[in-house]
């Protein structure tokens, strides 16, 4: 074996590279002898024997020579976890969600092998790319002070080991338990005593993804028995719903799809996992982000081994025999493979127990003591907690009676004394808008009614006057919460008194379109209420960013075609934001493109915004040095973008020509080549339509705009009044003009802003007009190179969005056939969004069709060789991104019917063969007994004893079986899913979970229903067995 180059040391030794005939390039661990312990090697060992485990490092061999052990592992060609953590960048989900994915999996076979790692870090984790998998696998790695335990559910007494800010707190301050369950990450020890001190963990500003936040919030728990286990963490809606699977990348699913395929070859090396494309990292996508390309590693290597020369002592030596100490492990320095020496805090070395922890013995189990914690410094700040009785404001108002805004602001915040006025809590949920985002909240009128403060224009006003003197005293929260209940109400009315249209020359659409004045707004101007806002909020540098961004919120919903600032201020306002947006703090920095962007809709405050150079402070970002470094602040790509949309649609020709000229091709291809375009991708096409079309542009943004604001009912009057033949008079302009697909976009958006939880409003979208036949008739009748994937936007939101019936008129109309002519098209993204408008309305067909009865499609379909078509390019491996898709229609097509034995395998197995089990595809199939025995194939019922998530469709799955299986696989299913099946008939168990996603009542007695027949069913089968 030849050493190629040392890539670490410690006290305990070194590790180097090294490269043998036999077991090609490995890594190899020297540790002197006095320092060695078995135990790594032999658990190392035992991980590597372990099935479908490719997720912790794999031990090889270990020898023993001249005062050195020597344990050789496969090396990790990717580097570790740090070098994603130490980028000066958000990395994608697209990359975070696999990669916890993986290493959550690799703990749970640690976890179920009753060992505990000790010292979990990013040094720890390592990355490796198989050679030609095409994807990334992570390692957990380092071995070196794990513990073995009898049972992985004990308390047990636990030595401090390992680097100290990722200990657990119960480690540090007693009550200590080793479960499994990792409680934070973060750079230093002091972050950990603070988190330690408030035993609460702050939701940053800046994060925004929630379902992402509810599960590390989990994970991070203080309270250990509240705290997620990897196993737990793995079955979370973040790793498994919905929006897990919408975020899975095309070259994820493809890799996967591959993976697949080669599976069913029989090739040795794929695991579960590869076939799985939750789990999938793609190498490409990970070089692009981390700028770390595989093949510079392999040509290294090939440069060291082609560079080798026998010398004394370059060779490991490999003599039989192991000398096996046991030393104190931890007592050194350790490095990892693939690590950087230094980049993170060495393990601590204390061998002591807990400070104040002893064990007693009581009734024969293990409990743990606690003695007292040692005294904080007399000058210490100790932290102030709310009583448990005590009432504040939102907790006084039922959420169901809250719009989303007045929802979210009424969170209280955290008051702090006159000496501290900054205010901290965490932030506030916001839904970017639809159209152009920005700090918005979402429509703040979803069919719910708002509390009113006030029963006329003029106590309204009062109302808001009186306030007003509160901001004086620093009561900010209370007055901008207050101010915003107040103002919805008002636009309430104001909308109430609009829906009635008077007679004019204009068309009640354009009457309808034209801005809502706030009834009280020539009042609050008069009596100063809008100068006091933003002198006593917007324009104060302590006040948090929170309560500006409310102070925001009143303005932006008093002025719905685009704040106007008082002359007095505007010049102030305009040159405070424009420095705050060129500033080093990035969260300020966003927050100010963002309230720019709105200033920028209205044309008033564009002689203030030229003065102060706003429209170079955008370019500049976008031509300057930010863009050419090697890290580009995606995020304020983004809100540049937006801020050149509005500048660009709403201001004069001179401002108009010198941001055209400026935003070359150039430097749009530029920012297509980052690592997450996908984020501000859809602001690069806007701005390309308005260059093509400012006005059909600058038109649609005012649409979305006035529809944002407005009550489900102002949606339904819009659509009766002709707003779906405006949006097809912008799409037949979109789709004629160059660079037409932001447009698209942008109709798109408002569609899905109108029907999405409206049922009427797709009603009348589908049935009381041409919509849906003209949008079909612009598709089709263009020539197919010219369409692109947010053409389709509309049809898409309302197949996805319509009720059944709807749906069903939509397949009346030809969409499934239209798509089909469409689906053929060279573009994946176009192909991606046609198949799925015809998956759902496919799915819709089977609404209301009785079990055991064919899809009232099928023989049209067939007729019309739709079907035949749909296989075709099931077996078309050119169009393998999109055969998924293609293999849950045809399951639903061939509902109660038996699938022709050419497809049959592979689409069940493709309906198997994700993390997600696509139960009602399955369900339908299983009506038909000729199904079932490709069903069950590889022992699928062995499956059915894990946890689900689509509990409904599992059900009619099993329950399809028990009904329709033979006497055999009837017993194979009832053996395999009674305790789950007793577990979901359980009241308080639906109960929970009916609460839980805020079911209905309705659907939860359905649920009990077939709980309790299944259960049923199940005695029934297993009483004839026996």
């Amino acid at each position: 074996m030849q050493t190629l180059k040392k890539l670490g040391e410690g006290g305990f030794g070194s590790v180097v590279l090294a490269f043998s005939e036999e077991l090609g390039i490995v890594a190899a661990k020297l540790i002197k002898d006095d320092k060695f312990d078995v135990k790594e090697f032999d658990v190392g060992k035992q991980l590597a024997l372990v099935e479908q485990n490719p997720f912790t490092l794999k031990y090889l061999l270990k020898d023993s020579n001249f005062g050195y052990s020597m344990i050789v592992m496969e090396y990790s060609n990717m580097g570790s976890l740090d070098s994603l953590t130490q980028a000066e960048k958000e990395v994608p989900i697209t990359l975070i969600r696999p990669i916890m994915k993986q290493f959550l999996q690799g703990l749970v076979v640690l976890h179920e092998n009753n060992i505990i790692h000790r010292d979990i870090k990013g040094a720890n984790i390592l990355l490796h790319s198989p050679e030609g998998s095409g994807r990334v696998h992570v390692l957990i790695a380092d071995l070196g002070i794990i513990k073995v335990v009898k049972n992985i559910d004990e308390e047990i007494k636990m030595t401090r080991i390992g680097t100290r800010p990722y200990e657990a707190p119960e480690l540090r301050i007693g009550n200590a338990r080793s479960d499994g369950r990792h409680p934070f990450q973060v750079q230093g020890c002091s972050s950990v005593d603070d988190f330690l001190r408030k035993k609460k963990l702050i939701r940053p500003q800046s994060f925004k993804n929630d379902i992402l936040w509810n599960l590390i919030s989990n994970m991070l728990q203080f309270d250990k028995n509240k705290r997620l286990t990897s196993i737990q963490a793995l079955n979370h809606e973040f790793f498994v719903g919905d929006q897990a699977i919408n975020e899975t990348t095309k070259l994820a699913q493809q890799l996967a799809s591959k993976a697949l395929i080669e599976k069913r070859k029989r090739k040795d090396k794929l695991v579960d996992y590869d076939i799985d494309a939750l789990y999938t990292v793609p190498l490409t996508e990970y070089e692009d982000f981390t700028k770390q390309k595989l093949q510079d590693s392999i040509d290294e290597i090939n440069k060291l081994k082609r560079n080798i020369v026998q010398v004394p002592g370059s060779q490991i030596p490999s003599v039989g025999g192991s000398k096996s100490q046991s030393p104190t492990p931890g007592s050194e320095p350790r490095i990892s493979i693939g690590s950087s020496i230094g980049s993170d805090s060495e393990p601590s070395s204390i061998e002591q127990s807990t400070p104040n922890l002893t064990i007693i013995d009581t009734n024969s189990q293990s409990k743990l003591k606690v003695g007292p914690i040692s005294r904080m410094k007399e000058n210490s700040s100790y932290p102030i907690t709310q009583p448990e009785n005590s009432s504040p404001f939102n907790s006084q108002i039922q959420k169901s009676t809250l719009t989303p805004p007045v929802y979210q602001v009424t969170n209280r915040i955290t008051r702090k004394t006159s000496t501290s006025p900054q205010i901290t809590q965490p932030p506030i949920k916001r839904t970017p808008s639809p159209i152009i985002q920005h700090s918005r909240s979402p429509p703040f009128n979803q069919g719910r009614q708002v509390p009113r403060l006030s029963t006329s224009p003029e106590a309204s006003t009062n109302q808001v006057i009186s306030l007003q003197q509160l901001l004086r005293i620093k009561q900010v929260p209370d007055v901008l919460d207050k101010f915003i209940l107040i103002i919805i109400d008002g636009l309430n009315k104001a909308q109430i008194t609009s829906s009635f249209i008077i007679s004019s020359p204009e068309s009640p659409l354009q009457q309808l379109l034209k801005p809502i004045p706030h009834p009280q707004l020539a009042e609050f101007e008069r009596q100063g209420v809008i100068k006091h806002i933003i002198e006593s909020v917007i324009m104060v540098e302590y006040i948090d960013e929170q309560n500006k961004q409310k102070a925001w919120e009143v303005l932006d919903y008093l002025y719905p075609e685009g704040i106007q600032l008082p002359p007095s201020l505007k010049a102030k306002v305009i040159a405070y934001y424009n420095s705050r947006a060129k500033g080093d703090d990035k969260y300020k920095s966003i927050k100010a493109l963002i309230y720019l962007s709105q200033l920028a809709l209205c044309q008033e405050n564009y002689p203030e915004i030229s003065s102060n150079d706003v429209v170079e402070t955008a370019l500049g970002y976008i031509n300057g040095g930010t863009v050419e470094q090697r890290s580009i602040d995606y995020d304020k790509v983004k809100y540049v973008l937006q801020l050149l949309i509005h500048l660009f649609l709403f201001s004069s020709k001179q401002v108009q020509t010198k941001i055209q000229t400026s935003v070359t091709k150039q430097i749009l291809n530029k920012l297509r080549s980052g690592a997450e375009f996908q984020q501000y991708i859809d602001e690069i096409k806007q701005l390309l339509s308005s260059f093509s079309d400012p006005q059909t542009m600058k038109e649609a943004v005012k649409i979305g705009r006035f529809a944002e604001n407005m009550t489900k009912e102002g949606h339904n009057d819009l659509i009766r009044a002709g707003l779906p033949n405006k949006l097809n008079e912008l799409a037949q302009k979109g789709i004629q003009v160059d660079d037409g697909e932001g447009i698209m976009h942008i109709i798109g958006e408002i569609v899905k802003s109108l029907v999405k939880d409206n049922q009427e409003a797709g009603q009348i979208f589908v049935n009381d007009s041409n919509f849906v036949e003209e949008q079909i008739r612009l598709l089709t009748t263009a020539p197919l190179t010219r369409i692109k994937e947010r053409f389709l936007s509309s049809l898409y939101y309302l197949s996805q969005n319509c009720a059944p019936l709807q749906q069903k008129r939509m397949y009346d109309k030809g969409i499934v056939q239209s798509m089909m002519k469409i689906v053929v098209s060279q573009d994946q993204d176009v192909q991606w969004r046609s198949i799925w408008i015809i998956y759902y309305i496919i799915k819709a067909g089977t609404d209301g069709v009785k079990q055991g009865a064919q899809h009232p499609y099928k023989q049209q379909l067939t007729a019309d060789k739709t079907i035949d078509k749909l296989i075709q390019m099931f077996n078309d491996d050119d169009i393998e991104s999109i055969h998924l898709q293609i293999a849950l229609i045809l399951a639903i097509l061939f509902k109660a019917t038996k699938l022709p034995s050419e497809i049959s395998l592979k689409v069940i197995q493709s309906l198997k063969g994700y993390m997600k089990t696509y139960f009602f595809e399955l369900a339908v199939l299983a009506e038909c007994p000729d199904n079932h025995t490709d069903i069950l194939i590889d022992d699928f019922e062995k499956y059915l004893t894990v946890k689900v998530f689509q509990t409904e469709d599992y059900l009619d799955f099993v329950l399809n079986m028990l009904k329709y299986g033979n006497q055999w696989n009837q017993y194979l299913i009832a053996s395999a899913v009674k305790e789950k099946v007793e577990k979901i008939a359980n009241v308080d168990y639906v109960n929970e979970i009916t609460q839980k996603y805020g079911w209905e009542q309705k659907r939860s007695d359905q649920l009990k229903e077939k709980a309790n027949l299944a259960r049923t069913m199940i005695q029934k089968v297993q009483g004839e067995k026996k």
